[in-house]
């Protein structure tokens, strides 16, 4: 009788410590099929919250932007438009959008350090699909503020992440394509 007692209580320590383990994985994936519904309602051009998708093809990254005013638009829930970012479609102007990176469930940006320079991203708006082609990566100390080195004749995109508690990286891209999709 003792040994089918602590058989029982081991088994159900077991299935406990897999749910614990299993929950937030699942959670994960629950959430990456939503996302991947809403991005797809998007480009089909059907019924979306978004107003933007980011694609970055190297890194296997597409995600859904809120509007800037929008309470979505929140790097603790997704990645962000900057409040201070121009939109795609404003000419010289930089898209600047913001993520986590780390171990959680919102660090979206976590690959982000894979890019290296002539890398293509991606911006869906509007109609319009933006190509740019990376032209500067460099990392800043992490101070709140940032000075953006972009050429001031360019229609730009920034990405920036943090890469540890001292620094962020800072990732640049040069408009070279609008089209129509």
């Amino acid at each position: 009788m003792h040994r089918k007692l602590i058989s029982l209580v081991g088994v159900l320590l077991l299935v406990m410590g897999l749910s614990v383990y299993s929950y937030p994985k699942y959670q994960v994936y629950s959430q990456s099929i939503d996302r991947r519904e809403e991005i797809n309602h998007f480009v089909e051009k059907k019924q979306s919250d978004y107003i933007a998708i980011l694609e970055i093809p190297k890194i296997n990254l597409q995600l859904g932007l809120y509007a800037i005013n929008d309470s979505r638009n929140n790097i603790n829930q997704n990645i962000a438009f900057l409040r201070t970012s121009d939109m795609p479609d404003v000419t010289l102007g930089n898209t600047i959008i913001v993520g986590h990176s780390g171990n959680s469930t919102n660090s979206y940006f976590n690959d982000l350090y894979k890019l290296q320079l002539a890398d293509i991203v991606y911006i869906y708006y509007n109609s319009i699909k933006y190509q740019y082609s990376i032209s500067n990566i460099y990392k800043v100390d992490k101070t709140g503020y940032i000075n953006l080195d972009k050429e001031d004749n360019q229609t730009t995109i920034t990405l920036i992440t943090c890469t540890g508690s001292n620094e962020q990286l800072v990732i640049i891209g040069n408009l070279i394509k609008e089209e129509v999709y």
